[in-house]
């Protein structure tokens, strides 16, 4: 190690000594962690089951808490028993995970997620007419009113399509 001769020799060498300590001390917990999350798994799945997990809104996080899970994730991944269903947008964590880690290195986000997430699902995007008329559909059909009033809720099911601009 170069310290520009402001270190001894035995003063460097005690500070790699406790440098090298304090990373097996964090190891010993990380293994005694999984370790201790298998058996709970065992525990609460046994032999045949899965344990699956998910997780909403993580684009809704803030960016360094959003990035902290899903690096969190990584310790649990191993378990074949466990599955983790992710809710989130993609493009937006990818440029969270591109700005964090793009500062030592050129990271690509998406790349960084594809390690984390092994199998996406893209879910198509929902126009907000097609919502409203869905949701007035579905009102018309199941609500009591429909009968005593004689239609009242396809007169306004037809006016909300009608008045939907389609966004």
């Amino acid at each position: 190690m170069a310290t520009g001769g402001l270190l001894g020799k035995e003063s460097t060498e005690s500070a790699l000594d406790q440098l090298a300590e304090s990373d097996a001390e964090f190891h010993r917990h990380v293994n005694v962690f999984e370790q201790e999350f298998a058996d709970a798994v065992s525990e609460f799945v046994g032999d045949g089951g899965r344990l699956v997990v998910f997780i909403d809104d993580l684009d809704r996080c803030a960016p360094e808490v959003a990035v902290t899970v899903l690096e969190s994730l990584k310790l649990f991944t191993g378990d074949s028993r466990c599955v983790f269903v992710l809710a989130m947008d993609y493009d937006l964590l990818s440029a969270v995970a591109a700005r964090k880690f793009g500062a030592r290195a050129p990271v690509d986000g998406a790349a960084y997620l594809e390690k984390i997430v092994q199998l996406p699902f893209f879910l198509p995007e929902v126009k907000a007419r097609c919502c409203a008329s869905r949701w007035w559909d579905m009102y018309a059909r199941n609500s009591p009113r429909t009968a005593r009033s004689g239609g009242w809720c396809e007169s306004v099911s037809a006016r909300a399509r009608g008045r939907s601009n389609g966004s």
